[in-house]
């Protein structure tokens, strides 16, 4: 069996193990985004060793190197986070970390360089004053370029951003992209779309209330340019990660955000294995747990029960974050 190429994210293997693996390292933030409700919630976590032990499991099954990705909440408000990166590069696992920023110092950089981290991926959704506004964190933009500029120097992590598109930053991305190029070393920009809040219950009054969400022709003008731009600096070669079919899903999303899926099944239970806060396994989050952290998650992801859930998940007609943002691959368009 060969190994999975964890940089080619929008290439899936020919073969039936998870694409990629999720583990939600916490609940927890310490921000209150516009875009996202994590610092109000409250999830019992399992013990560090449970996960450890885990990640044990994981690697005795899963070919290497294969992409984990450490995600929230805010990862690095664990205490454990570093133990919890060191296990996994031990094993072989290629190691991706995704933060706010906001909690980065010299110190935890290094902790995180000995530790085996490969991969920093650091929210930004705009310049200076969007960002820090949209975090609720004045200063914060300023923090996330002084501290990608010092791990551009003093690391050899991949480096990287994450941003979301919405309203009120569209006019901004290309230029934030190009900005960014100024790094040395500096990776790609992976865009999302902004969908109803994150950490919340799932609510379409988002698409008709909300002020991230465009309200109006102008608004969506805007955002449908900014999706052509930055599809065409994909196609110029510059720092965009996405794929060119997830703009076309995109242009489809905004217009008719709970139509555009329409006729594309879900594939995310064929990718996506994922260990929650609270220490359940699941394929996605609609449908829950498949099991629990001190399961065998190779006979999970085999079981009777997983096959009924991907099958229920193929006719799966719901909007959700995986189905906007995550799973494309190259050769997906709509028709």
């Amino acid at each position: 069996m060969g190994a999975i190429n964890p940089y080619c994210t929008y290439r899936r293997p020919q073969n039936d193990l998870p694409w990629f693996f999720n583990f939600c390292v916490t609940a927890r933030c310490n921000l209150y985004c516009l875009s996202c409700r994590s610092a109000e919630v409250r999830v019992k976590a399992p013990e560090p060793e449970a996960v450890l032990a885990f990640f044990d499991r994981l690697a005795a099954w899963l070919p290497k190197p294969l992409l984990v990705c450490l995600v929230g909440g805010e990862p690095m408000m664990h205490p454990r986070i570093y133990d919890f990166v060191a296990r996994l590069a031990g094993h072989g696992f290629v190691t991706s970390l995704n933060t706010n920023g906001s909690l980065l110092n010299v110190e935890r950089v290094r902790r995180l360089v000995d530790a085996g981290l490969d991969i920093m991926n650091v929210s930004l959704d705009g310049f200076r004053e969007t960002h820090d506004r949209l975090r609720n964190a004045p200063g914060l933009f300023q923090g996330i370029m002084d501290m990608l500029e010092y791990m551009a120097a003093a690391t050899s992590f991949k480096l990287n951003v994450t941003t979301i598109i919405h309203a009120q930053n569209a006019h901004e991305l290309p230029d934030l992209v190009r900005f960014l190029t100024r790094i040395p070393r500096f990776g790609v920009v992976h865009f999302q779309a902004v969908i109803p809040t994150l950490a919340t219950v799932w609510s379409n009054r988002f698409f008709a209330e909300d002020p991230l969400w465009p309200r109006d022709e102008a608004q969506l003008a805007r955002v449908l340019a900014t999706l052509d731009e930055l599809e065409q600096m994909k196609r110029n070669k510059e720092p965009v990660d996405n794929v060119l079919s997830q703009f076309a899903w995109w242009r489809r999303y905004f217009r008719d955000p709970l139509n555009f899926m329409d006729g594309r099944p879900c594939r995310v239970g064929l990718d996506n294995l994922e260990l929650m806060t609270d220490g359940s396994l699941t394929l996605c989050d609609e449908y829950g747990s498949l099991g629990a952290i001190e399961d065998d998650p190779r006979e999970l992801w085999q079981s009777k029960a997983a096959q009924e859930m991907r099958e229920r998940m193929r006719r799966c007609t719901k909007a959700c974050n995986f189905r906007v943002n995550c799973c494309y691959l190259e050769e997906d368009n709509p028709q």
